[in-house]
C-alpha cells in the first residue's frame, strides 16, 4: 500500500446531493464526519446540493465554512419524476466547473450525486482528476434508490422493462416504452462512469456483489467497511427491572417500526419496554402510536447530533425493522460501539455484521419471527449477557479516513492496490 502519512497536503473534494444542517441522513451525516476528519491534515471542499431551498427560484450557489470545511450549496431537485436530473443538469453543472476552475482538487470522492447528475463526472474526467465512488444504496442502478417495488416487496435485480412498469405507475405521465428508453441510456451512462473512477468503495459485500451483478469491473470495487463517529460513553443505567429495546432512525414505513411495535405488543406485560427514537411523518407516527396503545412504548422524538451516546444508554437491545435491504446501518455500529447488541433482519447488511452471537437475526417482515426473537431474549438475561460479551468495537472515522487517505493517494500517484 501506498504510504498515506507521506501525503503532506491534498486538495479534495467531495461531492454529495444533500448537506447538513439540512440533510441529516446516513449519506450526509457520513459525508461530514469524513470532511471533518479528512480537513485535519488536508484541505476539504464539499460540493453538496440543496434540495431544501426552492429549484425553480433564481438562487444562487452559496458557501459556507463548517468546522474547517468549505461547503458550496447548489440548489437541487430529489425525485424520482426528475431522473433525467440524473443524466445533466446544466444549472448544477455550471457552477461545479466554476468550483473546479477555483479549487483545483488533487482528487474527486462522489458520495452521492442524486439531483447533481453523473454530467460532473464527464466534467472531471476532461480535467484529468482522478475520482473515487462510494456506493451508499442503489441509486446508479434504480431511480427509486431503494431497489423497492411501489407495493413494498424488494426488487433483486434490475431490467428495464421492469423498471420502467415500476417508474410508470403512479410516478410518470410518459408512455411506458418511453420510460424504458430513457432507463435504457440511464444504465449506460450509470456503467460508463461508474467504470471510469479509479475505485468503488463498497461498504458492505452485500452491495459490492450487487454491483457486481450489474456488470461493474470486479478490480475497481474495493470492500472497505466505513467507520463511525465513536459516540460518547455514558454511564449505563444497570440497575432497571424492565428489559428495555429501542428503535433509533426515520419513522418511515420502510424501516419497518410497525413491525416492532406490533412484535413489542406480543411480550408478556411488564417484562420488557420500547423506547423509540427519531421523527416521521405525522400520519404514519399516529398509526404507530394507535397500535402501540396500552403498552410501554413511549415515543421520545429527536435528539441532538452528537448525543447517541446517551441514547444508547438507555436501551439493552436495539431493535432494526428495515423491511429493504440495508447497505451499512450505522445506527447498528452505534450500537456496538456502545456496547448494545442488535436485533435486524436477515437481508442487506446484516447477515455481515450480526454473527458470532452480537445479536439475532429474524425473517425480514415476518412480525411472529421478530416476536419469537425478542421473546426469547426477555426471558433469559443470560442470553442478552452473552450477547454483550461477543460485540466487538467496531471501526472508527478516524481509522477509515487512513484507509481512505492511502486510496487517495494511489489514485493520485496512478495506482490502488
Amino acid at each position: 500500500g501506498v504510504d498515506a502519512a507521506e501525503v503532506i497536503h491534498t486538495k479534495i473534494l467531495q461531492i454529495v446531493h444533500d448537506y447538513p444542517p439540512e440533510g441529516i441522513a446516513g449519506t450526509e451525516l457520513h459525508t461530514k464526519a469524513l470532511s471533518w476528519e479528512l480537513s485535519r491534515k488536508h484541505e476539504v471542499t464539499v460540493f453538496a446540493g440543496w434540495p431544501q431551498v426552492c429549484y425553480g427560484a433564481d438562487v444562487a450557489p452559496t458557501y459556507v465554512s463548517q468546522d474547517g470545511v468549505s461547503v458550496f450549496r447548489v440548489a437541487t431537485k430529489i425525485s424520482p419524476k426528475a431522473f433525467k436530473k440524473d443524466m445533466s443538469n446544466s444549472r448544477v453543472e455550471s457552477s461545479f466547473m466554476k468550483i473546479l476552475s477555483q479549487y483545483k482538487p488533487d482528487i474527486v470522492h462522489i458520495q452521492h450525486l442524486q439531483g447533481l447528475g453523473i454530467g460532473l463526472l464527464g466534467i472531471i474526467s476532461e480535467i484529468d482528476v482522478p475520482y473515487i465512488v462510494s456506493l451508499h444504496d442503489f441509486w446508479y442502478i434504480c431511480p427509486r434508490v431503494q431497489m423497492v417495488y411501489l407495493d413494498g416487496s424488494i426488487c433483486d435485480m434490475s431490467d428495464e422493462a421492469r423498471c420502467a412498469r415500476c417508474l410508470a405507475r403512479r410516478r410518470f405521465r410518459a408512455p411506458r416504452m418511453m420510460v424504458k428508453g430513457q432507463l435504457k441510456d440511464r444504465t449506460k451512462s450509470m456503467r460508463a462512469a461508474l467504470n471510469k473512477a479509479c475505485a468503488i468503495l463498497a461498504p458492505s459485500g452485500f452491495i459490492r456483489t450487487r454491483y457486481l451483478n450489474w456488470m461493474i469491473c470486479s478490480s475497481k470495487i474495493l470492500l472497505l467497511p466505513e467507520g463511525i463517529d465513536i459516540p460518547k460513553t455514558v454511564q449505563r443505567n444497570e440497575g432497571k427491572n424492565v428489559l428495555t429495546f429501542g428503535y433509533v432512525g426515520t419513522i418511515a414505513p420502510s424501516k419497518g417500526v410497525h413491525l416492532i411495535v406490533d412484535a413489542f405488543k406480543h411480550l408478556p406485560p411488564g417484562k420488557a419496554a420500547l423506547r423509540i427514537w427519531g421523527s416521521g411523518e405525522d400520519e404514519y407516527l399516529a398509526e404507530l402510536k394507535q397500535m402501540a396503545d396500552g403498552c410501554d412504548v413511549s415515543f421520545e422524538g429527536r435528539f441532538p447530533m452528537g448525543e447517541i451516546g446517551y441514547v444508547m444508554s438507555g436501551i439493552d437491545v436495539l431493535v432494526v425493522g428495515s423491511t429493504w435491504p440495508e447497505i451499512f446501518s450505522v445506527v447498528a455500529h452505534e450500537a456496538f460501539a456502545s456496547g448494545v447488541p442488535v436485533v435486524a433482519p436477515n437481508i442487506g447488511v446484516f447477515p455481515e455484521i450480526i454473527n458470532d452471537g452480537n445479536g439475532a437475526l429474524f425473517t425480514a417482515g415476518d412480525v411472529k419471527s421478530l416476536s419469537a426473537v425478542l421473546s426469547k431474549i426477555t426471558r433469559s438475561s443470560t442470553e442478552l449477557d452473552m450477547m454483550k460479551k461477543s460485540i466487538i468495537r467496531p471501526k472508527s472515522m478516524t481509522k477509515y479516513a487512513e484507509e481512505i487517505m492511502e486510496i487517495y493517494v494511489g489514485c493520485i500517484g496512478g495506482k490502488v492496490d
